[in-house]
This record gives C-alpha cells, sequence and structure tokens, in this order.
C-alpha cells in the first residue's frame, strides 16, 4: 500500500441510481478506481449517513452504495455523518494508521460542498491533496 489514497464521495444508490450503467461519467470514475487499485493506492468509499427520512438514511436501499462502486479487499468503507468526511468520523484515524500522506477526492453526482469542506480539512490535518479529480455532475 501506497501512502495515498483516492477518497470517493456520492457513490450511494440515491444520488446515482437514475445513471445507466454505460454513463460515460460512471465509467470514467470507474476506470480511475481501477487504475488507483491496480496501482496500491487504497481507495477509501464515504457512505454519509442521513437522517430519518433521507435519501440516505441508515440501511436503506438509497443508503447502499450503488451497485457499480462496491467496496473490495484492501479498500476502506466508512461511514460518515457531515460535509466535511474528517468531522465525526474515523477518516483521519484510519488514513494515520494506514500511513497515508496524500489525497486525491473524486465527488460523484455533484458533490462539491463535501469535496470542498472534506479537501479544506485535509489541507489543514497536514494531508496533501493531489491534483483533484474532476466533479461528476448530475447533468
Amino acid at each position: 500500500m501506497t501512502a495515498q489514497a483516492l477518497i470517493v464521495l456520492h457513490a450511494q444508490r440515491h444520488r446515482l441510481d437514475d445513471r445507466p450503467i454505460t454513463d460515460p461519467l460512471l465509467q470514467q470514475a470507474r476506470r480511475q478506481i481501477a487504475q488507483a487499485r491496480q496501482q496500491g493506492i487504497l481507495v477509501v468509499y464515504l457512505q454519509h449517513d442521513g437522517q430519518e427520512g433521507d435519501p440516505d438514511q441508515p440501511f436503506t436501499r438509497g443508503w447502499t452504495l450503488h451497485p457499480e462502486f462496491r467496496a473490495e479487499a484492501g479498500d476502506l468503507l466508512l461511514r460518515v455523518t457531515d460535509d466535511d468526511a474528517f468531522q465525526g468520523s474515523r477518516l483521519d484515524a484510519e488514513l494515520r494508521h494506514l500511513g497515508v500522506q496524500t489525497l486525491t477526492l473524486l465527488a460523484l453526482d455533484a458533490g462539491g460542498a463535501a469535496r470542498a469542506a472534506t479537501a479544506r480539512t485535509a489541507e489543514a490535518l497536514g494531508y496533501v491533496l493531489a491534483q483533484a479529480e474532476p466533479i461528476l455532475s448530475a447533468d
């Protein structure tokens, strides 16, 4: 494992179910994730826990990861409750435990606010942000 991680935001069903599997943006994201794995880069999926009645309410269909974005052996799957993935989660502790120093953020489905908040905290905690991957828009 390298000292790098690809952080995948917004890969849950409620954000992506309306996209066909052949969607070029989903294919691009799958390629980026596969490439990271091939290079020995840690892939971290963040699963957002919404409130009761939200589309990402824990343990509902919309809360689960989209079938095209499954965590595999060697990946890390963490639950978060805030746009800032570091806030109130184990993300920082897990990354430090694994010796990760450099992060690349991959936000699916217009995840700009979460991506920005997570990036700010990552930099404040001393992580190096690699060139950010493009945000995949809902359009």
